[in-house]
């Protein structure tokens, strides 16, 4: 099992804005991506502003597969483009579940 990590750095106050546009429409999206479980968090320590997105898929051939899924989805598209207006920068990060 894969855990993808997608961490946003956001502007100034918008990051619990960005993080229900995630929020909004999520297991609709994670069912049809095939994700196990999906997660929106915002921090409490570290650099402020972050939304970190939590994603579990079964392995790396998934996530690309699901990720291809979401950018033809109209409302994806659109979210996306509402977010990049709120968002300074981003990385992601994948990890081994281990148990």
């Amino acid at each position: 099992m894969i855990q993808v990590r997608l961490v946003f750095h956001c502007k100034w106050g918008k990051a619990g804005d960005v993080a229900n546009l995630m929020s909004e429409g999520i297991s609709a999206m994670a069912e049809s991506m095939g994700a196990h479980r999906v997660s929106v968090l915002t921090d409490l320590s570290g650099p402020f502003h972050r939304v970190v997105q939590e994603i579990e898929v079964e392995n790396l051939a998934e996530w690309e597969a699901s990720r291809a899924k979401a950018f033809q989805h109209p409302e994806f598209l659109r979210s996306q483009e509402k977010m990049a207006e709120m968002i300074v920068s981003g990385s992601a990060e994948f990890y081994t579940i281990e148990y």
